[in-house]
This record gives structure tokens, sequence and C-alpha cells, in this order.
């Protein structure tokens, strides 16, 4: 999938205006986050990291002249647990996987605390990531891993939908299918709705 064509795709989804999506996009650029290269067919595509990325820096950022500075701040937050992924690698794999994506609940990006979550549909255990150094503040860690999880107050956070992230691994990974577009189903018949 090109990168225009994933930024139209969050223009219409996200609520975010073309020009706040096109200044997110320049400023991912610019801090060499996505590829450069050619315009239109001859444009590059993204992979997986990269949509990472760009959801990173639409989700974790208020301003569009943020959108790197969400990138570098939400990315390397680190899960507690045995698999001590980062957020943007987890994110990533979730998009590199249909049905993994197909589990997920929704993704929060807390912008008061650095906090992200990838909540599941009940099959998997919600991911929670942090900035190592802010774990002993927030968290009681017991034997049996996370026993509190101490956020209280207003928060100010982003959530990504467990559906649009589904679309987004759907359509990169049947970037080359014939049919395979918004509103399709694997086979390529349209959503009746």
């Amino acid at each position: 999938m090109h990168a225009r064509h994933f930024e139209m795709l969050l223009q219409t989804l996200s609520g975010r205006t073309a020009s706040d999506l096109d200044l997110r996009f320049r400023e991912l650029r610019k801090m060499r986050m996505l590829p450069t290269g050619g315009r239109g067919r001859h444009a590059p595509d993204i992979d997986a990291e990269q949509a990472s990325t760009i959801l990173i820096g639409v989700a974790g950022a208020s301003r569009a002249s943020e959108a790197a500075r969400a990138v570098l701040d939400f990315a390397p937050l680190r899960e507690i647990g045995p698999a001590g992924d980062t957020f943007g690698e987890a994110l990533a794999t979730l998009l590199g996987d249909v049905d993994l994506a197909g589990a997920v609940n929704c993704v929060r990006l807390c912008h008061t605390n650095l906090i992200a979550e990838i909540e599941y549909d009940g099959a998997h255990p919600t991911r929670r990531f942090f900035r190592e150094a802010d774990i002993p503040k927030i968290l009681e860690v017991g034997e049996g891993g996370v026993k509190a999880f101490g956020t209280t107050g207003i928060l100010d956070q982003a959530v990504i939908g467990g559906a649009l992230i589904h679309q987004f691994a759907f359509d990169l990974g049947h970037e080359d299918d014939e049919g395979a577009e918004w509103g399709t189903d694997a086979k390529g018949a349209a959503d009746e709705a």
C-alpha cells in the first residue's frame, strides 16, 4: 500500500483534515521515519512497521507538528512481561497479522502519562507499555504480574478502534490482491450494510 493511499484512508476514518495529515506525513518523512521517493504509482510502498509509525504519529500527538515527537515518545515504550516488546514493535506485529489484528478491541495512547495499551477481545490479555523509568511509580507488580494500574484522574488519550486496526492489517497483507480494498472481505465480496 502506498503511503498516500494510507493517508487518504486515515482522512476518511480519523476525522483529521487533509492538511493535518499531510503535515504529519511530512514531519515523519523529514525525520526519515517514512520512505521518500517517487509520486503516484512510483511512490514507495509502506510495510507494517511504517504503518505503525504513521498510526502513532496520528494518534500520539494532538498537533500535527508533533507527529515525529510522538513516535519518538510512544514507539519505545516497553511492555512489562516475558515478551518485553516495545509498543512500536507490538503495533507493527498486529498490522502484519490479520488474524491477531482481528482479536483487537482497541489501541490506546495516553498523552497524559505516556502509556500505550493494546486491548484484545478476551482471548489475549491486555498489553500495557510504559517508559521504563515510570514503571515503579505507576504499577504494583506482584508474583502474578501487574496487580494495580495506578493511574487516576483525567487522562487525555487517543483510541484507535479494533476494526480500523484489522482493516489496515488486511489492506497491508492484501495490497496486491485484486478486489482487496476497503469495504471488502478476504474474498473480495462487498460488505453488506
